[in-house]
């Protein structure tokens, strides 16, 4: 098989050798020697347009200004499922994307919870010339991880900010809109959202930096955007650039023919991790990461080999497209075949206003892998805390309203 991308670095980034070493928080001037992160697998119903999910650290975290990201859903127990045409493969089911209902909060007893669901795009705005409903005839489960964590700037490796070999890690938030249906990206057009990162890490009143080849993710914080007397908006959201002192996003809807369905005024909050890319670090509590950047990725599948093999479970993978080339279809990525050693991504377009879905403008994507791992030797203290908690699907087949599946003629 040939695939239309190159890696866009090499691993001669970071291989950590710090044994025993601690995560230092820039800001505070302070190592962090507590929980200050919690990491936690779930399995969710995947086709439920109507309920939340809840989630809880294990443990109190010692956080303020908490935020909440989910990995990308793993379909592969859609295209199994019973019910899918078996011709149909992982293209054809619609983009996903996971929504919180709110920032997490914090519980009397210290721990964190947040609301989360799966998203489909909504069909009321699109034509009916290429698929009908169906709705599923048992619920559909699917393996997601997420992560709890504070907003800040921390470095894995030093205690100062080093300009030349910059490995700092920066989580930040912000409100986020849509000027117009226009496609072009700008600054000036109102649909690129700038956020900078915090102040700090140097000088009280100087922005925190990373390194100039950056990966990053994002989360929706906040769901209040809907449609449909009350629906939730199908809402993803991309990576314009990646800078050294700020971050750009741009707000995506599903496509549609009515130019009004992209504006959005009222603002969303996304949060963010920058992050060095091609890093993989072990930790001591017992799991790992890694983070990785793809460059000229289209719709053809992309082998994503684990640099920590084997991870004890399948590990979660989070991530975004990196880039707005072309914003003609709404676009996200999905996660199938997931194994220890492997898993394989992919973009999907909707099939709102044109029927293919193949999305053939090479894009970039940043991708994040979290999962547990006993094999290696460990490099850092990371201060995190594994919840391995709620991570089977309930028996019962819940009584609750199933999201339409669309499938194609």
């Amino acid at each position: 098989m040939q695939h239309a991308y190159h890696r866009a670095y090499l691993f001669i980034g970071l291989q950590l050798l710090l044994v025993s070493s601690q995560p230092f928080d820039l800001i505070n001037k302070e190592y962090i020697d507590y929980s200050w992160l919690e990491i936690g697998f779930k399995r969710v119903e995947a086709l439920n347009a109507v309920s939340w999910t809840t989630v809880s650290t294990s443990t109190p975290l010692p956080i303020d200004k908490a935020v909440a990201f989910i990995s990308i859903p793993d379909v592969a127990d859609i295209v199994q499922s019973s019910w899918y045409p078996e011709n149909y493969g992982v293209q054809l089911i619609p983009p996903i994307v996971a929504k919180v209902r709110e920032r997490p909060k914090q519980n009397e007893d210290g721990t964190y919870s947040f609301d989360f669901k799966l998203v489909f795009p909504n069909d009321s705005y699109c034509s009916k010339e290429w698929f009908v409903p169906q709705t599923p005839p048992t619920p559909v489960y699917v393996d997601v991880s997420w992560v709890v964590c504070p907003e800040g700037a921390y470095n894995i490796i030093s205690n100062t900010t080093n300009e030349f070999f910059n490995t700092n890690f920066v989580i930040g938030s912000g409100n986020i809109t849509r000027a117009s249906a226009d496609p072009e990206v700008s600054n000036s057009n109102g649909n690129a959202i700038q956020l900078l990162y915090p102040a700090g890490c140097t000088e009280p009143e100087e922005l925190c930096t990373v390194n100039e080849n950056a990966g990053s993710i994002q989360q929706l914080q906040t769901s209040v955007n809907t449609v449909d007397n009350g629906r939730d908006l199908f809402l993803s959201v991309r990576a314009w650039q990646v800078k050294v002192r700020s971050i750009w996003f741009v707000l995506v809807p599903h496509d549609s023919s009515d130019p009004s369905y992209f504006v959005i005024d009222t603002p969303e909050t996304v949060a963010y991790v920058v992050f060095p890319t091609e890093t993989s670090v072990v930790c001591l509590e017992g799991f790992a990461f890694e983070t990785r950047t793809f460059t000229n990725v289209t719709h053809h599948e992309i082998p994503l080999d684990f640099i920590h093999q084997p991870y004890d479970t399948p590990p979660g993978v989070f991530g975004m497209i990196g880039s707005a080339f072309s914003l003609v279809d709404s676009t996200t990525l999905s996660v199938f075949d997931r194994t220890v050693n492997n898993a394989v991504f992919v973009t999907k377009e909707d099939q709102c206003v044109s029927e293919q879905t193949k999305h053939t403008t090479p894009e970039i994507v940043h991708v994040l892998i979290i999962g547990d791992y006993s094999e290696g030797i460990p490099t850092l203290q990371c201060g995190a805390k594994i919840n391995r908690e709620n991570t089977s699907a309930p028996t019962a087949s819940p009584t609750r309203e199933c999201f339409e599946v669309y499938v194609t003629h």
